[in-house]
């Protein structure tokens, strides 16, 4: 599960490398956005999601780490602290 808020990312910081589900919930006030980049792969929801909005994102993930971060605002919400290490293993 993920819970997105102003301005914070809370999911776990490490799984199991595979098809990991990703359980999205926007928590905050304000739109938010999910991306998973690392290892040549870049997952990320198809829309912003408003508040109170949830969606899911299925990626199958090889060992590594990823950069997991909210792109609203042109990297607005990034730098304020949206943005967490993944370590799949």
């Amino acid at each position: 599960e993920v819970s997105l808020t102003e301005f914070a990312i809370e999911m776990p910081t490490a799984v199991a490398a595979g098809p990991v589900r990703f359980d999205v919930r926007n928590d905050g006030t304000a739109p938010h956005n999910l991306v998973i980049e690392g290892n040549g792969i870049e997952g990320r929801l198809p829309a912003r999601l408003a508040p109170g909005a949830s969606a899911t994102l299925d990626l199958d993930l090889p060992a590594g780490t990823y950069t997991v971060f909210c792109p609203v605002g042109e990297g607005a919400h990034r730098a304020n602290g949206m943005e967490v290490t993944l370590t799949v293993g």
